[in-house]
């Protein structure tokens, strides 16, 4: 195989959203997981992480924003069997990368009623799976989204041929054509172009497919970068013709090379006043930053490359600082909410000794309730005990005059006065004790006699001394 025909080439399709009718499969077919347990080596794997499957139309008829369409003869059914057969899912045509995923299925559909040849193909990968760097949640929530929708075919070998002369643009010097371009199709060698006449496309036929990519942008330039060096270094391209090629594809062309006998050199173009846009242009890059020495736009696409490069990590950084800045107006507003909640607190410390009381009092409500009328019953009581104490001293003190009137002046009733207050001595001995000495007092002084309130221990006749006073006790006294 020569080197050309190990190039690998890429051109644009998209990934399409699962539907239960026409060409497209159900997610839930289980044809798919099936055919994905064929590929694993240990198909257990989609036990623990259930596998996404997604479609995507690879590859079609339609002629791609670089003037080269597919064989539906050859190129889209070795599209369909590669497919089948297993191609990795890459990120950006990265060769060196492992790939996301991996095709299960290929299906080769022929024109339909638009006229239109293509050729699906189903997809699968497992989720939480870092690769590269990138997770392949990321592509999976990308996908479903419709923000990862642009995918490329990578694809080698066959042969681009030209649809105005029928030689393969690549490998056969002679025909003189560039996709893009318009030529008369009347003069099948003439490399110069024609304003008026057709345009000029390539068919690639029996081409392999080596890989599909999700891309930012679907087709690259592939063969129609190649072409336009190949043309340029022969000479058989205009000044305009290689500025418009070199503005498009953004790519610097070769100059012409010239034999004469006995040496091979390269002949520099007449040069050119720049155009109006190309100063513009040289303006633009000035006013953003650019090095005067690097507006060439070739120079221009590296300088900002590396500008782009050294960025990066910047975007990075100020994309950190952004979410530590929203997370410090976070922490400030909890923050002003914590202090608050501590005043909160601190005064919640102060009330808590008080709603313990209230606790330890709200039970006693009920119990207050319940001792209100006892406490006037003790009221009563203690009344009725002051009573009791005054009706027991005075109890006491007519025992003891009933006591002096039984037994006269030398009966002592200091003596038995302490008897009579001893808390032992019942009322009823006490009224006992008092009625039994009114008894003998009675007898000692009947009622109506004349009591002699002294005691007289002076000898009868004694006339020196007045006379004792004489009383008389009144019924009255001895009532009970």
């Amino acid at each position: 195989m020569s080197d050309l025909e190990q190039l690998i080439y890429a051109t644009d399709a998209e990934v399409i959203a699962y539907r239960a009718e026409g060409d497209v499969v159900a997610a839930s077919d289980p044809e798919l997981l099936a055919l994905a347990k064929k590929q694993a080596i240990d198909p257990t794997i989609f036990d623990e992480r259930a596998p996404y499957f997604w479609g995507a139309e690879i590859s079609n008829t339609r002629l791609d924003s670089y003037f080269t369409h597919m064989s539906p003869r050859t190129t889209l059914k070795n599209f369909a069997d590669d497919a089948n057969a297993g191609v990795s899912f890459q990120n950006s045509h990265n060769y060196r990368e492992l790939g996301f995923g991996r095709s299960v299925r290929g299906k080769f559909i022929g024109a339909q009623g638009n006229g239109v040849a293509k050729t699906t193909a189903d997809f699968y990968t497992i989720p939480d799976l870092t690769l590269n760097g990138v997770n392949t949640n990321d592509l999976i929530h990308g996908m479903r989204a419709g923000i990862a929708k642009s995918v490329s075919v990578g694809f080698f070998g066959g042969a681009f041929i030209c649809d105005l002369c029928g030689r393969d643009m690549l490998t056969d010097w002679s025909c003189p054509h560039i996709p893009g371009f318009r030529y008369d199709p009347s003069k099948p060698d003439d490399w110069h172009t024609d304003p008026n006449g057709v345009i000029a496309t390539a068919t690639v036929e029996d081409a392999r497919l080596a890989e599909v990519s999700v891309v930012f942008k679907g087709a690259t330039p592939g063969a129609a970068v190649q072409k336009a060096h190949s043309e340029a270094a022969r000479g058989r391209m205009g000044d305009r013709q290689r500025m418009l090629l070199e503005q498009r594809y953004r790519i610097q062309l070769p100059p012409a090379r010239v034999s004469a006998p006995g040496a091979t050199f390269t002949k520099e173009n007449e040069p050119m006043a720049p155009s109006a846009e190309q100063e513009a242009t040289r303006a633009a890059l000035t006013a953003a930053g650019v090095p005067e020495s690097e507006t060439d736009p070739i120079a221009a696409i590296r300088w900002l490359g590396e500008e782009r490069q050294r960025l990066l990590p910047l975007q990075t950084k100020l994309a950190t600082f952004e979410g530590q800045a929203d997370e410090l107006k976070t922490l400030r507003a909890q923050s002003a909410e914590f202090a608050q909640l501590a005043e909160i607190k601190h005064e919640l410390e102060d009330l808590r000794p008080l709603a313990a009381e209230v606790r330890t009092l709200r039970p006693l409500k009920d119990e207050v309730a319940r001792l209100a009328p006892l406490a006037k019953e003790l009221e009563d009581s203690r009344a009725q005990i002051a009573d009791g104490k005054q009706y027991r001293q005075d109890l006491i003190d007519e025992a003891l005059a009933e006591g002096v009137r039984a037994y006269g002046a030398d009966w002592k009733p200091e003596i038995y006065k302490p008897v009579l207050e001893a808390a032992g001595i019942p009322i009823a001995t006490i009224r006992q004790m008092r009625n039994d000495w009114k008894q003998l007092g009675d007898k000692r002084y009947p009622a109506g006699t004349q009591t002699n309130t002294a005691a007289s221990d002076e000898p009868a006749g004694d006339k020196s001394k007045p006379a004792a006073t004489v009383g008389t006790v009144p019924n009255a006294v001895y009532a009970n």
